[in-house]
Order: C-alpha cells, then sequence, then structure tokens
C-alpha cells in the first residue's frame, strides 16, 4: 500500500503555448519540485529582447549571410582558378591538335550540308514544283517514298554547322564543342526515318525510271548540271 505522504504529480498543459507544460502538485500543501518548460522559439525570444539586442542578432544574421556570400565567391574563383591553370598546363600541341578536328568537322559538315542542299534544289524542289502546277513528273506519294525526311535533316545540320562555326570563331584551350552535339540529340530521330527509308527508296526511283520515261529523263537533265559533277542521285541519297 502507498503511503499518504508520498506526493502525487499532475502533467497538465499549460493554456499559454502548446509547447509549455506544468508538474502542478494534487495534494493541498505540497510544493512542486521542478518545472518542465520547453525553450520559447528564436522569433519569441527576440519580441522578449530590447530593441538595442534586436538590432545586434539582425547584424549578426546579416553578417553570416555575408560570410557565406564571400564563401560561395571564394570556391567559384577557386575553381576559375583550376581552370586556367590546367590550361596554363596544357601544351601548345594539344591545344592545336583539338582545333585540328575541330575544323575537321567543320569541313565535313560544309559538305554534307551542301550535298544536301544540291538534292533538294536539283532534284526534290522542282518535282514538287511540277505536282503543284498540276503537271506532275511523278506523284507527291513517291516524292515522300524517294526522299522521305531529307528536308528535316538538312535544317538539322545546317543548325549544327552554324554553331560549330561560332564556336571556332571563339577558339580559346578552354572552348568546348561536344556540347553543341548534346543540344541537338532530340534531332537525331529523323535518321531513323531516313534509314529505315532507305532501301525502299532506291527500289522506287529504280522501278520509277522503268515505269516513267518523263522520270528518267528528268534524272539525266539534273545530272549534267554542274554542280551535280555528274553525279546520279542515288549518290546524294547515300550521303
Amino acid at each position: 500500500q502507498k503511503s499518504p505522504h508520498i506526493a502525487k504529480i499532475m502533467v497538465t498543459k499549460s493554456p499559454r503555448s502548446p509547447r509549455q507544460y506544468n508538474l502542478t502538485e494534487t495534494v493541498p500543501g505540497h510544493k512542486p519540485k521542478r518545472k518542465l518548460k520547453s525553450r520559447p522559439r528564436k522569433e519569441e525570444e527576440n519580441k522578449n529582447l530590447p530593441q538595442s539586442a534586436r538590432n545586434r542578432h539582425s547584424a549578426t544574421d546579416r553578417k553570416g549571410q555575408r560570410l557565406s556570400r564571400v564563401r560561395s565567391e571564394f570556391y567559384e574563383r577557386k575553381s576559375l582558378s583550376d581552370k586556367r591553370r590546367s590550361v596554363q598546363l596544357m601544351p601548345a600541341s594539344e591545344n592545336e591538335r583539338r582545333y585540328k578536328i575541330c575544323k575537321e568537322l567543320l569541313k565535313t559538315e560544309e559538305t554534307y550540308v551542301e550535298s544536301l542542299g544540291i538534292c533538294i534544289s536539283v532534284w526534290m524542289d522542282p518535282l514538287d514544283r511540277a505536282v503543284k502546277q498540276g503537271n506532275p513528273i511523278i506523284s507527291a506519294e513517291d516524292i515522300k517514298v524517294i526522299f522521305a525526311s531529307i528536308r528535316s535533316i538538312h535544317m538539322f545540320h545546317s543548325v549544327l554547322l552554324s554553331d560549330i562555326k561560332n564556336r571556332l570563331n571563339e577558339w580559346s584551350p578552354i572552348q568546348c564543342i561536344a556540347d553543341v552535339f548534346l543540344s541537338l540529340l532530340h534531332y537525331l530521330k529523323v535518321y531513323k526515318i531516313y534509314v529505315q527509308n532507305y532501301t525502299t527508296s532506291l527500289t522506287r526511283v529504280s522501278s520509277l525510271k522503268k515505269e516513267k520515261p518523263a522520270f528518267f529523263t528528268f534524272l539525266r537533265k539534273c545530272s549534267e548540271v554542274p554542280k551535280c559533277d555528274k553525279k546520279l542521285l542515288s549518290s546524294f541519297l547515300i550521303m
């Protein structure tokens, strides 16, 4: 049996704050040994401080923000310094090698874009115009099968060529070019359509040359255009 002299303690919520608790004595004449109170929030502490103390707290916060900004700027400068140091350590021959590779890429793109442009201007555009004028050499469906997505490919490589030129015009030891290709990855799906259609395209050209004499004559005249250098349509479709 418990002694009647032992005080019974009851924990009750304080009405002032849900975060504060008091120990209240239920036995008359007995004082509680201690009170449990949660630590007030920082905002509440600041409200209870005089104005001068609150100003000091604000100044401390601003000082911490400035310190964080200075630290961030320091690491940014350090990163740039490390990059410049790596550039200084790069041999001149290595930078020259990188530049030559990019020049070769530029030359390849220029040749490819020029060939695509010839294919479109010499063969595809006249066939499209003949269909629109109501005197088709071959049908619009045949044109679509033969040339597939060649206009989209030409547009993609024109953009790529322009970006490569811009990078070479601003060339430096820290210049990069890989991100140019990465930014145009979503255009690569047009190649899937073109590659899957390539065999069908050549087969259609071969059959139309036999079935339509006007188309055979058209192809021969196009090959005689000086900028085509006597190459056949199939030579431009395979590029």
